[in-house]
């Protein structure tokens, strides 16, 4: 089968992955001239870790993983609040918990496709027209090509999906929050070894990451206020936000990395169905839920993952139906515990803070988790090797 895939992200990737190992016949397109490089740290556990170890992929994946062995929650001065063992939140998922950057995760899933799958950087489609038995797209470069089966996986502001299925502003739900990330360099303040930083204030929060000696990955989430003035600049606009409260927060600004820059509003698709014809999504382009419900990366993979099983199964229309039925309901979940989180990660008040920092200690304790943990965690939808 010739297959079309336009997203090199984590699901465009890993939808190609498992695809040519089924022995298909697979292209990318990607709009930027390069994969990502931003300093975003993710948790990956549940579905996706469980399809990396079906596709054989968990010894790369140990390889990036970031070494973290505590949490420390401090006051905006550095003074200690309190702390967590971070491999006891490990245990609490049976160890099934790795943290990574996310630009790391594209780049293992890249080099395991590089040599045997053509990807097209600087390139989107234009149009598309499906017949009975082929998708027919016509390319950025005015070239134009037919394929067996087309894979949208172009992200949350997919153009596949504006094309074929939805215009965002009918298919996207703001939920009131953006994130900003990116990678400091030769800041000593927040440099300390397998420890995990959290700064909260009311409506906001502050978590730097540890990549090396020299280097963090610094992590901002805010409640969107609409009284602040618009910018596209990010460093005014977190300026606005963070700036003058301490100068330990300061320092973050002043040397962060340009290169690694992300900043996005908190958004979640909201579709009736996945497909079309022989045209599917894939990853957030369907299926985004949000990073308060800390499993975007993870649904993307497992999402490719199922994909690929069902068309190894089924004829094209029904494989995609089987897809869709298997990740959607779960999808569904997430996006309510997206809801949920947002007041447990950022909440609005000073009293709110100390409830949530009580109860967060209260909740890693081995027999309170157990009780809880579908709260936070949804259910894998694949089964453990």
């Amino acid at each position: 089968m010739k297959v079309l895939i336009v997203g090199a992200g984590i699901a465009g990737l890993m939808t190609a992955y498992c695809l040519k190992q089924a022995g298909h016949d697979v292209t990318i397109i990607e709009k930027s001239p390069s994969l990502r490089t931003d300093g975003y740290v993710i948790d990956f556990f549940g579905s996706g870790y469980d399809a990396f170890e079906k596709m054989g992929l968990l010894e790369e994946l140990d390889k990036i993983q970031i070494p973290i062995k505590t949490m420390r929650y401090e006051n905006l001065d550095g003074k200690l609040r309190f702390t967590l063992d971070y491999n006891l939140m490990r245990k609490r998922l049976k160890n099934r918990l790795h943290s990574v950057l996310r630009s790391d995760l594209e780049k293992l899933l890249f080099e395991k496709i590089k040599n045997n799958v053509p990807i097209y950087f600087n390139c989107t489609v234009n149009a598309v027209i499906q017949t009975i038995d082929k998708v027919h797209v016509t390319l950025s470069d005015d070239k134009q090509e037919s394929f067996d089966l087309l894979v949208g996986a172009d992200g949350v502001h997919s153009g596949i999906r504006n094309m074929v299925f939805a215009q965002d502003d009918t298919c996207l739900e703001e939920m009131g929050y953006e994130v900003a990330a990116f990678l400091v360099k030769d800041n000593p303040v927040f440099c300390q070894k397998e420890t995990v930083i959290s700064i909260n204030l009311p409506n906001k929060t502050i978590i730097t990451f540890p990549m090396d000696k020299e280097t963090y990955a610094a992590f901002f989430m805010w409640k969107v206020d609409t009284k602040l003035k618009k910018t596209d600049n990010l460093n005014v606009l977190l300026n606005q936000i963070f700036a003058g409260y301490h100068e330990r927060l300061d320092s973050i600004f002043t040397h962060a990395i340009p290169s690694s820059y992300y900043h996005d509003a908190l958004l979640q698709v909201k579709l009736p169905t996945w497909s079309q014809g022989r045209i599917v999504l894939v990853g957030d382009s369907c299926q985004a839920v949000s990073l308060l419900a800390g499993q975007g990366a993870s649904m993307a993979v497992a999402g490719a993952y199922c994909l690929v099983e069902a068309l190894k199964q089924y004829p094209i229309s029904s494989a995609l139906l089987n897809y869709e039925n298997r990740v959607k309901p779960n999808i569904d979940e997430i996006q309510h515990i997206a809801w949920r989180m947002a007041k447990w990660f950022i909440p609005a008040s000073a009293t709110g803070l100390i409830i949530r920092d009580t109860l967060t200690r209260i909740l890693m304790t081995p027999f309170i988790f157990p009780l809880f943990k579908n709260y936070f965690v949804s259910k894998s939808i694949i089964s453990p090797k």
